[in-house]
């Protein structure tokens, strides 16, 4: 009786024949493609691993020129200010500078017409050697004495 059944089993697959074995080898085709994506995909996940860290490291270095930028805006914003103060400081200095040499006119007007009185300080004389409004003083004679002024002794 077992042999009848074996002998059934055997008759019921010969109809099959081919068809099974096709089955077979394109599942084991489709295995082999399966495992070379996988073998891809494998690969790819080490590199991503590796460029973790790197991303992480540049992602740093981009936080920290953020905040380097930060600081540079508020500087900017610090030196506009400066700016806006200079130049009306600027413009008073101009004002003080016209009221300071109307002043020394006058005060010089003043000692020219009582030479006596002496308001206005002689003019300063640049030193020897230094340039004064692009003119090389090294070279002049020294300035002769205000006038009443006794000669230096040596």
């Amino acid at each position: 009786m077992r042999i009848h059944l074996a002998i059934g089993a055997a008759l019921a697959c010969v109809p099959l024949g081919g068809c099974a074995f096709e089955y077979v080898r394109d599942i084991r085709d489709n295995l082999v493609v399966t495992n070379e994506r996988l073998d891809r995909t494998e690969q790819l996940l080490q590199e991503v691993g590796r460029v973790n860290p790197k991303l992480d490291a540049l992602q740093i270095q981009l936080d920290e020129t953020k905040a380097r930028l930060e600081l540079v805006k508020s500087i900017d914003a610090s030196l506009v200010s400066m700016d806006a103060t200079l130049k009306s400081v600027d413009k008073s200095l101009a004002s003080l500078d016209a009221h300071l040499a109307s002043l020394r006119k006058t005060l010089e007007n003043i000692d020219s017409t009582i030479p006596f009185l002496k308001f206005a300080d002689p003019t300063p004389e640049p030193e020897a050697g230094i340039e004064a409004e692009g003119v090389d003083t090294a070279q002049d004679p020294p300035p002769a004495p205000p006038p009443g002024t006794p000669p230096k002794s040596s």
